[in-house]
Parts: C-alpha cells; structure tokens; sequence
C-alpha cells in the first residue's frame, strides 16, 4: 500500500502495477502456466504458477544459490594464497575497505572462476566417476591454481549441500519438513508435493494433478544468474525425470512426463545469458508495451488493465481496498 501511495499521491503516476517476479518471469516467455526455478545469488526458488495465479503455499525458497557456491570457491581458492591472492594487484597496496575488497573478491574473481572453471555434473557427483580434464585457473594475484575434480564437486553443493561442508559454516541436517534444508532438486520435488495436497483440497478429481504435473513439467523456466553454469539446466531435467516418475507414479496412471524448458533463446546464446539475469525486468518491460502495442485493436490493452494494473482515478475512488485486492 505505501508503494502505491508514493506512486500515485508523491510521484503523481497516471497508471500504476505490482507484479512479483515469478510471474513476470514466466510472462515474459509467454506462458501463464509453468514452473519458475529461479537460482539467483542470494536465494533460489521454486513457484508454481497456474492460470497466472502463483501457487503461494507450493512455493519454497532455500539459501543454497549462488552465494552459497561462491563460499564453497572461495573456501577453496584461498588455500592458495588467502585472501589477497584474489584481488587483483592495484587493488593490495591501496587503502582499499573490507567491503570494498570483498566486492571485488564476490563479484570479479569468484563469478569468473565459477563461469569459467566449473560445471554441474549430469547425475550426482558423488554417485557416478566423471571422466574430468585437469584446469589451470590464474588469480588475479598472477598465480595458478590446478582445478581437478574441484570443477563439478563446488557446484554439486547447490544439490546435495550436506555432503560438501565448509569449515565455521553450519549447514543444517535435512528434514522432511523444511524445504529450505534441502538442495534444487528436492527443493522442487517438495513444491510439487504440497501442491498436489493443495489441488486435493480444492476437491479436484483424482487426475486432475496428473495434468497439472505434466503441464507444469513441460513448462519449466530456469532463471537466474547461478543458473548459467554449464550443465545445470540439463541436470534438473535429469533428476527430475528419474525423481519424479516415481514419486508421482500413482498420480500419472502410467502416463510418461514430458520434461521441457522454456526460453526465447538457445542455452549458451548471449541473449539467453541477458534474459537469466534480467527475465524480471525484460518480462515488466513486456507488459508496460501491451498499453501502446495492441495492433490498433483495444483488446490486448483492456487485458492489461483489468488485471494488471491500476489507474489513479480508480485508486482515488477505491483506495486500499482497491491496491490489496489488485496485489495480493
């Protein structure tokens, strides 16, 4: 509501919109219905969107992202050398801060080395012997560092996260009600879970989650910066299509899943790189457009106002009730 108030009443804004980012996300591929995996730095979700309505109760968030692998690289690269192997040599001899100096570290070094050096292996790491070829990565200190099975075991930490510890870092144990103690896979495993008990508690018929899941599987959207690693979107299909066919075997009837991700772009194409880390804004971008861009026909842009935003006069009109309604 305060939102709105400095929007209408400070900013003076003719037309105003509150979207949460999933469902712009999955919006701007063009889809109403989908599975939103969103792997950013910070945090990474999972959020079920029906109909274009997020499935609040089925969405999970855990801290196992990008942040949480750059922990597991810097634990690592730092035997080399400690800290200030990893800031670049203008950077030692300056009075430069704390903050400063892990900025740099956070946003330079540890993002290249992620990008550059490792991967995600197909199936669990710790269950399959990958053949890997021995890398040789430069810090910006000018040294070398030899990166061997280091490549796959840093990211494997986003999906089994209890098997790779960090020293003064406490990882909680698992457990079965807490999604957030789990890694990616289970994370959306558990999602998909609660929602089945959320549609049979809307008394829906005995498949009706079977299709749900199907369409939902065939409509998965990867996103997020962490998720540009090479190998991780392959490896969520793979887990899911060995996971989920047997969790969810009764609900199926023996029908097969279809496991697809969506995308305007090839993975590895500079414009698939932009639309994993501002899929937000692009897909806000796309519905301000629909108010001019509407091919002359009023439509599309009737569409637009009636669900997804509000004018001032209506919030003049209405006010609270109108902005708690429009945005829950």
């Amino acid at each position: 509501m305060a939102t709105a108030q400095i929007a209408f009443e400070t900013l003076q804004v003719p037309i105003f919109s509150l979207v949460k980012t999933p469902l712009v996300q999955l919006y701007h591929v063009g889809k109403s219905t989908g599975l939103v995996i969103d792997v950013g730095s910070s945090n990474a979700t999972v959020t079920p969107i029906l109909d274009g309505i997020i499935q609040s109760k089925s969405s999970f968030s855990s801290k196992f992202a990008g942040d949480f692998a750059n922990l597991h690289a810097l634990n690592y690269l730092q035997k080399y050398g400690g800290l200030d192997a990893l800031l670049p040599k203008r950077f030692l001899s300056t009075k430069a801060t704390e903050s400063f100096k892990n900025y740099q570290i956070s946003h330079y070094a540890l993002e290249d080395f992620k990008l550059s050096m490792l991967s995600v292996a197909e199936g669990a790491a710790n269950q399959y012997q990958y053949p890997v070829t021995p890398k040789s990565y430069q810090l910006p200190n000018g040294s070398h560092v030899s990166v061997y099975r280091e490549q796959i075991d840093l990211m494997e930490s986003l999906f089994q996260p209890q098997l790779y510890q960090i020293p003064g870092v406490a990882i909680p144990e698992p457990a079965m009600d807490k999604p957030l103690t789990h890694g990616i896979i289970t994370l959306i495993l558990s999602s998909l879970k609660t929602l089945e008990g959320s549609l049979a508690g809307e008394h829906q018929t005995p498949n009706k989650f079977g299709e749900v899941l199907r369409e939902l599987c065939g409509n998965i959207l990867i996103t997020g910066g962490s998720s540009l690693t090479t190998g991780f979107s392959q490896r969520i299909l793979n887990d899911l299509y060995r996971s989920a066919g047997q969790l969810f075997a009764p609900q199926l009837q023996g029908r097969n899943i279809t496991f697809g991700t969506l995308g305007n772009h090839h993975i590895g194409d500079i414009q698939d790189t932009w639309d994993r880390k501002f899929s937000a804004w692009k897909g806000a971008t796309n519905l301000a457009s629909m108010l001019n861009d509407y091919n002359g026909e009023a439509d599309n842009l009737n569409i637009a106002l009636e669900n997804w935003f509000v004018t001032k006069s209506d919030y003049e009109e209405m006010g609270e009730d109108l902005i708690l309604e429009k945005f829950k």
